[in-house]
């Protein structure tokens, strides 16, 4: 048991390091481009955002910082003004949505 307690003790001095660990946890994220989306595409999203209401359940894949993630939950807000739909704490961009489905 001693010499595990030695080999931990050992890597403690990195945790002191500042921004150690982030720099670590970077370097396993897949960076992506955001996809350019067709016509078609934009046509069919701006008609899936224009018919949501309040309180739908929503499955939304779309571009955040370097790779695409997806939610679902419940649309709390759509505002036309700023181009935005509010899903859980999320603000998400129409122009970064690259799906929508709704249940």
């Amino acid at each position: 048991m001693e010499n595990k307690d030695f080999r931990a003790k050992q890597f403690l001095a990195f945790d002191a390091l500042d921004g150690f660990s982030e720099i670590i946890s970077n370097c396993n994220i897949v960076k992506f481009d955001k996809i350019i989306r067709g016509e078609d595409l934009n046509d069919d999203l701006d008609r899936i955002i224009r018919s949501l209401k309040l309180g739908d359940m929503v499955n939304i894949r779309y571009y955040f910082g370097t790779q695409y993630v997806e939610s679902i939950g419940k649309v709390k807000k759509v505002d036309f003004f700023k181009k935005c739909l509010y899903i859980l704490d999320s603000i998400i961009n129409f122009e970064d949505i690259l799906s929508i489905k709704v249940y």
